[in-house]
């Protein structure tokens, strides 16, 4: 069965990509059975896959897989590469892919809105949002500022 001996993506070190964000993963695997064909499907984890299939025998060398993939839903997802080979041998690699919801904001400096609309609901203006001097320490320390609100 093959062994997947590496991977590697294009998350920020956070792990949080923004919704329409894409991201890539690259991995490396090995198999014993030299002459093997292989086939790598990834699972977005979304509904989505990939199927990169027909993969030449490795011949003892090691063989290399990417898979691209853009999230247009947010949540949370467990993205998986399996690697198989044609004597029915597989192994799977997960990666955990946080998705936070894309918010825009349309506003016009001197312009006095009654609320800021989100997706989920809104933001009365009464209960100001003063986003001066905040640095963005963690993804907790964001949310509990916007549950503050």
């Amino acid at each position: 069965a093959p062994t997947i001996s590496s991977t590697s993506n294009s998350l920020p070190s956070t792990g949080v990509i923004v919704q329409g964000d894409q991201v890539t993963f690259k991995s490396k695997y090995t198999d014993p059975g030299s002459l093997d064909f292989h086939a790598n499907t990834y699972n977005w984890g979304d509904g989505s896959t990939n199927d990169i299939t027909n993969q030449n025998p490795l011949y003892g060398a090691t063989g290399a897989t990417t898979g691209q993939h853009t999230y247009n839903n947010y949540g949370t997802f467990t993205a998986t590469l399996t690697v198989s080979d044609d004597d029915l041998g597989s192994t799977d690699a997960n990666q955990i892919v946080k998705v936070a919801r894309k918010v825009s904001l349309d506003w016009k400096p001197g312009s006095n809105p009654s609320a800021i609309s989100f997706e989920s609901g809104k933001i009365p203006a009464e209960k100001k949002i003063d986003f001066r001097g905040w640095r963005r320490k963690s993804e907790k320390d964001f949310r509990s500022r916007m549950d503050e609100v």
